[in-house]
């Protein structure tokens, strides 16, 4: 008789007790040993991961998706350049091509007159105008309208010509700009589906409130104050603690890493790029032991992510999507240099 709905352990006690203790006690003891096993580890594989491997895989993928990201900022601030300059030489050019249109509208009715009734027809055109000229000087007043016309028309083009020469780059490395933004935005929507992904299991590991459990302060922000430039762009990164991770975002309520970093000096004058690379090659370089708040802690091989240094060890930075802006400390990631603003 079959037991339905019985429970592997006791199933293998009945079948032992159905044949007996002796022949096959030893086998049945095994089989069942090993049956019990398999669903210890079978329950082991399927109960929730911890947080610290929850955090592992999203900082294995956010490694990935960060690089990206950052290109796109680059990309997004090259193509807004780009197309101002574009819009710029534009309005420029409109006036050269009014000159140009006009002064093509002349020759026209230049050319149709010559067509229409030939070379006398524009000597009589000039005979009829009643100034006391002799021929010689009709001829002459002709040939010299005609060159101020020839020169006026040259000058325009040529000028109209340079625009066009400074233009046509611009538009190309628009349009360049604008395919390769697309193709970012396909590849950042496409991790961003995975990053979604990880942190249903990353709320699922810290309960419902996700990382909202996880303390975002580690003391005093900034940890020493001095009154100095610095400080106070410390101070202003500080004041954004809590402040959600969006990627591609510089403020003032929400931000990704080079975003707050660019807020906050952007506070007292000083304009960054909104990318790592760029940022890099516009602050000076500093070792670890000249660092004061402000200054920016650049890490990884490829300079994909940035923080503000706010001193004792501790930045304030954005760290990944689903994060919010916090302070940690600089050593939870491979550095790779320091620069100074200003």
């Amino acid at each position: 008789m079959e037991l339905r709905g019985t429970r592997p352990l006791e199933r293998c006690v009945h079948d032992a007790r159905r044949g007996g203790w002796r022949g096959i006690a030893r086998l049945l003891v095994v089989a069942c040993a090993g049956l019990f096993v398999l669903l210890a580890g079978s329950a082991h594989a399927y109960a929730n991961p911890d947080p610290a491997t929850v955090e592992k895989q999203i900082d294995e993928r956010w490694q990935q998706i960060e690089p990206i990201i950052e290109q796109s900022n680059k990309v997004s601030a090259e193509l807004k350049d780009n197309t101002a300059k574009v819009a710029q030489l534009t309005t420029q050019l409109q006036p050269l091509r009014a000159r140009v249109d006009e002064a093509l509208g002349k020759v026209g009715v230049i050319s149709a007159q010559y067509y229409k009734g030939g070379q006398a027809s524009m000597l009589n055109a000039l005979l009829s105008t009643g100034a006391p000229m002799s021929v010689p000087e009709q001829m002459a007043t002709m040939d010299a309208f005609a060159k101020n016309q020839t020169d006026q028309i040259r000058q325009v083009i040529e000028l109209r010509n340079q625009y066009e020469a400074q233009k046509a780059p611009l538009d190309a490395l628009v349009a360049k700009a604008q395919a390769e933004q697309a193709d970012l935005a396909a590849k950042t929507k496409k991790i961003n589906d995975e990053i979604a992904q990880l942190n249903v299991v990353r709320q699922q590991a810290y309960g419902a409130a996700g990382l909202a459990n996880t303390p975002t302060r580690l003391g005093p922000c900034p940890v020493t104050y001095d009154g100095s430039v610095g400080s106070k762009v410390a101070q202003f990164a500080c004041s954004k603690i809590g402040s959600p991770y969006v990627w591609a975002a510089e403020g003032p309520k929400v931000f990704d890493c080079s975003g707050l970093t660019l807020w906050a000096w952007a506070q007292v004058g000083v304009h960054l790029g909104h990318y790592t690379g760029w940022q890099v090659n516009e602050t000076r370089r500093v070792s670890r032991g000249e660092l004061r708040p402000g200054d920016l802690v650049f890490f990884f091989a490829g300079v994909s992510h940035v923080g503000m240094y706010v001193g004792n060890g501790l930045m304030v930075h954005a760290p990944t999507e689903g994060d919010v802006v916090r302070m940690g400390k600089i050593d939870a990631l491979p550095i790779n240099t320091f620069g100074r603003p200003g």
